[in-house]
C-alpha cells in the first residue's frame, strides 16, 4: 500500500519578512508527476488521498452503529415519518437522544441542555 506524507512548504510572508510556518501542500503532487498541483487536479492524487484519509479516519464499530442509528432518526423526520417533538423536560426545540443506539427508533426528545445532562448521567452511571 502506497503510504503518502503531504508536503510541508515553510513560506515567507512577503509583507512582514516572517516566516508563515507549516502551510499545507504547495505544488506537489501525491502521484510525482510534475504537473500535477495535487488532489484536486488529479485522478491518481485524489484516489491516494482517500486511501490514507480513509485509513486514518476508520471508525470503530460501535461508532458506527451511532452514526447509522443517528441517520435513520434524521431519514425518518426529513421524510415526516417520525415528528421532532419537543423538549420532554422543558418543551423546547429538542434533539433526538438515543438510550440504546440499537434501538434506532426510540429516540427521547430533549433540549441541548438536557441532553447533556442525560449523558452526564449515564457516564455517572458507568
Amino acid at each position: 500500500m502506497l503510504h503518502v506524507q503531504p508536503c510541508l512548504v515553510q513560506r515567507e510572508d512577503p509583507r512582514q519578512g516572517h516566516k508563515l510556518g507549516r502551510q499545507r501542500r504547495v505544488g506537489v503532487s501525491w502521484c510525482g508527476s510534475p504537473q500535477c498541483q495535487g488532489p484536486r487536479d488529479c485522478n491518481l492524487c485524489h484516489a491516494a488521498y482517500m486511501r490514507e484519509w480513509r485509513r486514518r479516519g476508520r471508525e470503530k464499530c460501535a461508532d458506527r452503529v451511532k452514526v447509522n442509528a443517528r441517520a435513520i432518526v434524521k431519514m425518518r423526520v426529513r421524510r415526516g415519518k417520525m415528528k421532532r417533538m419537543p423538549c420532554e423536560t422543558c418543551g423546547d426545540e429538542a434533539q433526538a437522544h438515543h438510550v440504546d443506539y440499537s434501538k434506532p427508533d426510540q429516540v427521547r426528545w430533549l433540549c441541548p441542555s438536557h441532553h447533556r445532562l442525560a449523558h452526564l448521567a449515564e457516564r455517572s452511571r458507568e
